[in-house]
């Protein structure tokens, strides 16, 4: 961008470029470009409804960081509660959990967010670091799963009508393609920007940065001076290498809005026709025979993994 560029909506000159839409835009207007878009966001896919109490999963990074100060912001003018919630996965290594529930606390303190700490270890019996050592699946599948599963069960037990996790644009992208070149169109067709559990109690789960990218992620936590925790896990070196990320980043910088462009075609041309093909072998999740939660068998991929760890299956 050259330094003449002046911001689009004022006189002073620009200090960010949105390239996707030609938008040179000063911080102030930058950060009130970012919001509304995620107000559109929750609107048009019918989000969050005025007197709902939102559960936000905080893991310290960016993205989740970044979530909470814009539903934080949005709450008011929207009419909706929210309050935040880390999961201590139990991850000792680099104090990765220790520092992740720190990081969180402080922001939620900081932006007077209600705040809650779960220890996966206290409540279900066992954390991620016991898992890896006894179960062979990568960490961060089971790590997935642990977080998937936690977080929805706090959030039915907190009486809360959703669980709005950080999932990007990037990350939607990125789905999209690897469910669609794995032939895993059962979870392709799930990939939308608000789930509802379709069981009584259970708190749908949305996505309000499902068409946000994180390079402007990014600079909105850094414009309002988020502190958040890089990639620090001890457990990133042993997942795959991402070439899909990489790949449709270097599209998106060749060419802005490709990111974009896939995801909303897949929302309206490929999801339709993928759910009308598969009608009959998606049946509607059942209870967990155990813990009620949704499941596609009678017990739920978390409590055969719990049986597995503790050695009570």
């Amino acid at each position: 961008m050259g330094a003449r560029k002046k911001c689009r909506f004022c006189s002073r000159e620009a200090s960010v470029f949105v390239r996707q839409a030609n938008l040179p835009l000063c911080e102030e207007h930058f950060i009130s470009w970012f919001e509304r878009k995620v107000e559109r966001t929750i609107r048009r896919y019918d989000l969050i409804r005025p007197g709902d109490k939102v559960l936000v999963a905080v893991s310290g990074g960016k993205d989740s960081m970044a979530l909470l100060c814009v539903l934080k912001k949005l709450s008011g003018c929207m009419g909706f509660e929210i309050e935040g919630v880390t999961l201590d996965l139990g991850i000792k290594g680099n104090s990765y959990s220790a520092r992740s529930v720190e990081t969180a606390e402080k922001a939620a303190e900081e932006l007077g967010v209600k705040f809650h700490v779960v220890s996966i270890k206290d409540r279900y019996g066992f954390d991620l670091d016991d898992a890896v050592r006894k179960v062979r699946r990568p960490p961060c599948s089971i790590c997935g799963l642990l977080k998937r599963y936690a977080l929805t069960d706090v959030a039915r037990e907190m009486d809360f009508d959703a669980l709005a996790t950080g999932h990007t644009l990037n990350d939607m992208a990125r789905f999209v393609l690897a469910s669609f070149m794995s032939g895993a169109f059962s979870e392709l067709v799930r990939l939308t920007p608000a789930s509802a559990s379709e069981l009584p109690g259970v708190p749908r789960r949305i996505k309000p940065f499902y068409e946000s990218l994180e390079e402007h992620i990014r600079t909105y936590a850094d414009l309002r001076g988020l502190a958040y925790m890089e990639d620090g896990c001890p457990y990133a070196n042993t997942a795959p290498t991402d070439r899909l990320r990489a790949f449709l980043e270097e599209m998106e910088a060749r060419s802005p809005g490709t990111m974009h462009a896939m995801v909303r075609n897949y929302l309206k041309y490929l999801r339709p026709a993928l759910a009308s093909y598969l009608e009959d072998e998606l049946p509607p999740l059942r209870p967990c025979s155990r813990c009620g939660l949704p499941s596609s068998g009678e017990l739920c991929s978390f409590c055969r993994l719990r049986d597995r760890v503790l050695g009570t299956g």
